[in-house]
């Protein structure tokens, strides 16, 4: 959040500019043991969603892309997550890729009226209500 307080003047300036947040889908789905995560998150959320009213008005865009249990060099070769994977209605993990698409979508110009959003880029494992 501090780079975004940091880039904002210049970006005012210009009438023009991207924050993008990442965040996480847990961030939704409130498991035990997650509390100091998902409230560092929940946090950064509101944050960002703060920001996205302050700075709307000067043309800046503020989202937030919510990725799932992706693949990783990390874990790339761990058994499969079988029942992650299960809840999942495409069926598999993302991966880098999935996350970077998203990010370009939102710093885009095709993006340019999406303000103040949470995008899961979780292949449908988390679905947020409205």
């Amino acid at each position: 959040m501090l780079l975004a307080k940091i880039f904002a003047p210049a970006m005012q300036a210009r009438k023009h500019g991207r924050i993008i947040g990442i965040s996480t889908e847990c961030a939704a789905q409130c498991h035990p043991g997650q509390s100091a995560y998902v409230a560092g998150k929940r946090g950064m959320d509101g944050v960002l969603r703060v920001l996205a009213r302050e700075l709307g008005p000067s043309g800046i865009t503020v989202n937030q892309v919510a990725p799932g249990w992706m693949l990783s060099d990390r874990n790339r070769s761990d058994p499969p997550a079988t029942g992650y994977i299960a809840g999942v209605p495409w069926r598999r993990r993302g991966d880098d890729t999935d996350i970077a698409n998203a990010v370009a979508f939102l710093a885009s110009d095709l993006a340019g009226y999406i303000t103040g959003a949470w995008l899961p880029v979780c292949g449908g494992h988390v679905m947020v209500g409205i």
